[in-house]
């Protein structure tokens, strides 16, 4: 069941939706360097490594926004939307207005943006950089995570977008499996 949220297309934020009230908490929004380290987890490597973002030198300025997707007031995911800060201010400028809105809202509303194959892959959740601890229960700390990466193209312009899978996540849907096969069984009897 995990496996068709990993792969699943369109907008995530509205998927989500079918588990309950979903809110986008702002962690972080602004120009960043690159350094060095910024491309050392494996999942940011194995999209980005043919974008305009790997291509960029060390050093280059970037956008860069990154988001708790909580359900119920439940982290399930974090998200990265990384584009050159020149982008930022031109095909990308809409993602500088966001503010609480989901990136779905720009991404699927426009038919000039496509959006390549994901990249997937599972690693130790305490090695993300970008998830905030403040939104992550203290049992699922050590746990491990599943990301998907994928880059949308507005032009010639490329956004890179990480999105991390909580442990939460899982459970949730697992929780709502397990309802809508009750209600099921309780409606055969009848």
């Amino acid at each position: 069941m995990w496996t068709q949220w990993l792969r699943r297309g369109g907008s995530l934020t509205r998927a989500l939706q079918t588990l309950g009230k979903v809110e986008v908490q702002v962690n972080f929004e602004g120009i960043v360097c690159r350094r060095a380290g910024d491309m050392r987890l494996r999942y940011e490597h194995m999209a980005a490594r043919r974008s305009s973002y790997q291509r960029a030198g060390h050093g280059s300025p970037v956008w860069v926004r990154d988001i708790t997707l909580t359900v119920g007031a439940v982290a399930v995911v974090a998200a990265r939307s990384i584009v050159s800060a020149r982008d930022s201010r031109a095909s990308w400028k809409s993602l500088r207005t966001l503010a609480a809105r989901p990136l779905g809202s720009l991404l699927y509303n426009d038919p000039a943006i496509s959006r390549s194959r994901f990249a997937y892959a599972s690693f130790p959740l305490a090695a993300t950089p970008f998830v905030d601890r403040e939104f992550v229960d203290d049992v699922n700390q050590c746990g491990r995570a599943w990301a998907r990466v994928s880059e949308f193209r507005r032009g010639r312009a490329p956004l890179v977008l990480t999105e991390i899978f909580l442990p939460a996540l899982w459970s949730m849907i697992d929780q709502k499996r397990h309802v809508i096969q009750a209600t099921r069984s309780q409606g055969s009897h009848f």
